[in-house]
């Protein structure tokens, strides 16, 4: 193709957009999607607002021009092997709010397919990867964005749900730096339901299916909505009961490892034969729940760290979810206080291990193009909870010191356990380093 031919090409095809109709429309969009997929920088600024009118105007279109249209606009935002060119076409599509409302209706149209939506909300995800900022600002000035596009949640089609419910993850996640937008965002979510379309997909998904990951999707953007202004709490308490968190305890349930623990789905030995079927789907199935258990707890800190003294009285006094957690953090798998004997294998150096408070080690440990979290990381996200729990009022404070594991046979306090982990940080990592907050902010409230 000659250095002026992309240019010309996208030119002369989008103002066929505007006349042509019916298969010839459909043509002229296949020969678009080929010069924009050469040439993405020539081809954005003469054709995306050409295209962008075209999916306002999908009902007329129809199905398949929506559709290619859709594709087109993707591969200009996104392209392969030329991300400047995909940032200044993002940028193009969101100087005008409007380019956003044709997004919105095309979601709405009933010539938009599932395939057609799920690519809609993947363009979505790209333009927020290289504009957050100036996306929120779109969504949430022109009338209901935020609202309408937070309604490809309740979709019946499973695929655009799925799809949706891992864009609006994305969007709600905590930032390095404050961001007013982000914050307006997330109460914009509390105050549309989004806790109720959550667990409306909670309900209908598997937590400890390894491909399911659009439940492990819900609760991480449940944590992410609670980062966000108090008004979002207020909203969640009244969304289930026990103040919010009666769902959470259904994650906290993690399965004793079978024949042997592993820490990443499939994983095995190299002397140790391959696993068959059965086993590797449970091994997958245990790092699935691992990471939606971590997850959860993610909700939990979000709770108690953000709300006040009525909500850490109210997530103590609710037993379930107490003894989970206490489980979690003092107990293995099979109902005994965790063993921290001498001969534990050492596994963590020195400088190995990272914050447990900090916001990224639990996006480490939940998201799911990550490492799946092995128990240890599963037990250091329960302490790092108790810790919270034991920094809080006098009340609390007291009734923890007095708390155990929940375990088959008698069990010592948990302030005894968590010292024991505190002086094992070779063999515990970061569950050494959670313990040790915890026994810190209990011995604080001794010395009181």
């Amino acid at each position: 193709m000659a250095d002026g031919a992309g240019l010309e090409d996208a030119e002369t095809l989008a103002e066929r957009i505007e006349w042509t109709r019916g298969g010839e429309l459909v043509a002229t969009l296949e020969e678009l999607e080929a010069v924009a997929a050469a040439r993405p920088a020539d081809a954005g600024p003469k054709c995306l607002a050409a295209l962008l009118g075209l999916l306002a105007r999908a009902d007329d279109a129809g199905p398949e021009a929506a559709q290619q249209a859709c594709e087109v606009v993707s591969r200009l935002v996104a392209p392969k092997g030329d991300p400047q060119a995909g940032r200044a076409n993002g940028a193009a599509l969101l100087a005008d709010p409007q380019h956003i409302v044709a997004l919105l209706d095309l979601l709405e149209s009933p010539a938009c397919e599932a395939y057609t939506a799920v690519v809609c909300l993947e363009l979505v995800g790209a333009l927020h990867l290289s504009h957050a900022e100036k996306l929120r600002s779109c969504l949430l000035g022109v009338p209901a964005g935020a609202a309408r596009l937070l309604e490809t949640l309740a979709d019946r089609r499973d695929a655009v749900r799925n799809a949706a419910v891992q864009l609006w993850e994305k969007l709600t996640r905590p930032e390095a730096a404050a961001s007013r937008s982000l914050d307006e965002l997330r109460t914009c979510c509390a105050f549309s339901d989004v806790f109720a379309k959550a667990y409306a997909v909670l309900d209908d998904e598997e937590i400890d299916d390894a491909a399911g990951y659009a439940a492990r999707d819900c609760v991480r953007l449940v944590a992410n909505v609670l980062a966000g202004p108090p008004a979002a709490l207020t909203v969640f308490r009244d969304a289930s009961p026990n103040n919010g968190l009666d769902w959470v305890v259904r994650f906290l349930d993690v399965p004793p490892p079978e024949n042997r623990p592993r820490d990443e789905p499939g994983e095995r030995l190299e002397e140790e034969g391959p696993l068959s079927p059965a086993l590797t789907r449970a091994h997958d199935s245990a790092a699935a729940r691992r990471r939606g258990a971590v997850a959860a707890l993610g909700v939990v800190r979000r709770v108690l760290s953000r709300g006040g003294s009525d909500d850490r009285a109210k997530a103590w006094n609710f037993e379930d979810l107490r003894l989970s957690v206490l489980a979690l953090g003092l107990a293995d798998d099979e109902g005994r206080v965790v063993d921290v004997s001498d001969d534990a294998f050492p596994a963590y150096g020195p400088g190995f291990v990272e914050d447990v408070s900090a916001e990224r080690w639990w996006a480490l440990n939940t998201e799911e193009a990550g490492k799946a979290p092995g128990r240890v990381e599963v037990r250091a996200a329960a302490l790092h909870v108790l810790a919270l729990w034991a920094s809080a009022e006098s009340d609390i404070a007291l009734r923890f010191g007095e708390a155990r594991a929940p375990t088959d046979g008698d069990s010592p306090l948990a302030l005894t356990v968590s010292l024991d982990l505190a002086t094992r940080p070779a063999t515990f990592g970061p569950a050494a380093e959670a313990a040790l907050g915890v026994a810190t902010a209990a011995w604080a409230h001794e010395q009181a």
